[in-house]
């Protein structure tokens, strides 16, 4: 099976991030394992959340990473949402910056990029952006 469901005796995944390397200047925060795997292929420092939403635990374990936090959920709805509530979480903490960058249009999330062959390293160096207000307010401009 894709996915197996912990029993009540385990960690729950909300409770926990896919492993990642500590040391790195950056780190992307995926919502699925294979999306984090895709972009480790890639030469990428990435984990998972496991869904679109950052728990209160997996925050405050970011919020220790010292490097540059990259939010590359999906860019549907649920994604959008999660990154938007995970800035509250950065800016109710006083966390450092953070960034986003999403797959491109084309594709449903990182694996299939990976899957399609396309140079995520570049996309991600080339598309990353810095997620605050005036993000926020550009997105919300372009959609009208």
């Amino acid at each position: 099976p894709k996915y197996l469901a912990p029993s009540q005796n385990m960690v729950k995944k909300s409770e926990i991030l896919y492993p990642y390397n500590e040391e790195e200047e950056s780190l992307v925060v995926c919502e699925g394992a294979f999306d984090a795997i895709s972009l480790k292929i890639q030469g990428i420092n990435a984990t998972s959340t496991g869904t679109a939403y950052v728990s209160k635990i997996q925050a405050e374990i970011l919020r220790s990473f010292p490097g540059r936090i990259i939010m590359g959920y999906n860019k549907d709805n649920a994604g959008k949402i999660g990154i938007s509530k995970f800035y509250d979480f950065c800016r109710a903490t006083k966390m450092l910056e953070l960034y986003v960058c999403f797959p491109p249009e084309k594709f449903k999330d990182w694996n299939e990029c990976l899957k399609a062959d396309v140079d995520i390293k570049s996309l991600i160096e080339n598309n990353t952006r810095k997620y605050d207000s005036f993000y926020v307010l550009d997105n919300l401009a372009s959609s009208l």
